[in-house]
């Protein structure tokens, strides 16, 4: 993209930009001015008189404005000693204590500024099956952070884990017997006495 072809582009968006200041309006939506905007900031914690003091607006505008200028809650910045909690806590405890520990924060607010911060939850380890081989089996997979279809790929089953093809059978398969090889374990059987 050449220089003339930068400037034509934000000379026509300031032209633009003038001509809707002008008219009032974007495309069709109204402009608000700035009456209009010091209302909503002094009835902050009154916002069901808005739609009253604002009948030009709809109270979707209303709301949405409101969202955009951060006044539908207080506005409370992350401190740094919430951010060193949040990364000491975040990956074992409980949300009802996350909930308890950053009060006045949705759970999805909290997630969200982990996710920022590169912090992931502890998953939680796989249900019981009843089969105790595959138990074992999934639960050194749990321990090494392995998920069914790395444990399909590190065995060489295809799609057995991955698409809980065992539930299917209730019996230990010989895909289980090399999936257990495979992570490094070792399988043995024994034998009941017949003497006693």
């Amino acid at each position: 993209m050449d220089i003339r072809h930068m400037c034509r582009s934000a000379a026509r968006s300031a032209a633009s930009a003038a001509q809707a200041q002008k008219r009032g309006y974007i495309g069709r939506a109204r402009i608000w001015d700035e009456s209009e905007l010091a209302l909503l900031r002094q009835h902050r914690h009154q916002p069901e008189l808005l739609p009253g003091l604002l009948p030009a607006r709809s109270a979707r505008a209303i709301e949405g404005m409101r969202v955009k200028l951060r006044l539908t809650r207080a506005y409370c910045p992350w401190t740094g000693t919430d951010l060193a909690k949040l990364r000491r806590i975040y990956r074992t405890m409980p949300t009802a204590y996350l909930l308890a520990e950053f009060p006045g924060r949705t759970l999805k607010a909290i997630q969200h500024h982990a996710y920022g911060m590169g912090l992931k939850r502890e998953k939680p380890p796989y249900k019981r099956t009843g089969m105790a081989l595959l138990d074992q089996v999934r639960d050194r997979c749990h321990a090494e952070g392995y998920s069914m279809t790395d444990l399909d790929e590190i065995a060489s089953t295809g799609n057995f884990f991955r698409r809980r093809t065992w539930a299917k059978r209730k019996t230990v398969s010989g895909r289980v017997v090399s999936a257990a090889i495979a992570l490094g374990g070792q399988v043995e059987v024994a034998w009941p006495d017949r003497d006693g």
